[in-house]
């Protein structure tokens, strides 16, 4: 009686863990599939022409699978001074920096109803500058952009371990894009939830160094992880199937 109710419960141990192991395969699988077509959807906007601003804002309107991620647009514009902040701590090739955040005040053209309500902004990543190397706030409030090469992005999400953000002060852990819209007064009508990310030098801050818009800067390693998990379940199964056949073999002999 006893071995039947262990022989059960170790059944029932060994199936639930060789579902887990097949649903990690298989969560794998689709992390690998969306990656993959992430990364041809770079690939593509790299090819791509930069379009403006209103024609990336149709398309987050129309395109129900965000496709107007990653796409690059031209910006014109110049930086709102006091809205500086930089994002720490960020590493680069193992050097600690920051990124340097700002609110850019858009110069739109005539055909474009975006600054019906007022000035419209969007908030850019500038770059990364190494720590000690802060840029002069008032060189960059006096920045004029004209026809500047930027991508789009979705804002990110807090980080487990980021602490709150303190907007009185220039340093911030986290681009808090709602927070920072609330604390400098900018309307949701004026603006979008968005960040765009500079893709070109800035003339006179050679300590700013641009973000690059790379498939190959995107870890890869889905398929390794879903042959992993896959190996552990037909693994599992194999010593299960095993374990059975010895069991039933060693029986007879326990009778006897």
């Amino acid at each position: 009686m006893l071995d039947a109710f262990k022989n059960t419960l170790l059944l029932i141990i060994v199936l639930l863990a060789f579902l887990v192991l097949l649903t990690l395969g298989a969560w794998q699988s689709a992390r690998l599939t969306w990656k993959e077509n992430l990364i041809s959807h770079i690939e593509k906007s790299i090819d791509q022409e930069p379009v403006a601003l209103n024609q990336a804002l149709l398309d987050m309107v129309d395109d129900k699978d965000a496709g107007w991620l990653y796409k690059r647009i031209s910006l014109s514009g110049y930086l709102e001074e006091d809205t500086i902040r930089y994002v720490i701590p960020r590493t680069r090739d193992g050097v600690v920096g920051a990124q340097v955040l700002g609110l850019l005040d858009l110069q739109l053209s005539d055909d474009t109803d975006l600054n019906a309500n007022g000035p419209f902004y969007i908030w850019a990543d500038l770059g990364w500058v190494e720590k000690g190397q802060e840029l002069d706030a008032a060189a960059l409030g006096n920045l004029n952009f004209t026809d500047q090469i930027f991508y789009l992005q979705m804002p990110p999400a807090q980080g487990y371990f980021q602490p709150d953000n303190d907007f009185n002060e220039r340093e911030i852990y986290w681009s808090d894009i709602e927070g920072l819209n609330n604390y400098e007064g900018v309307l949701p009508e004026q603006t979008i939830a968005a960040i765009a990310y500079n893709l070109e030098p800035i003339s006179g801050m050679d300590n700013l160094q641009p973000h690059s818009l790379s498939a190959s800067d995107l870890p890869n390693n889905h398929r390794k992880y879903a042959i992993f998990w896959f190996s552990m379940a037909v693994i599992l199964l194999f010593f299960s199937v095993y374990y059975v056949f010895r069991e039933k073999k060693e029986t007879p002999n326990k009778e006897v």
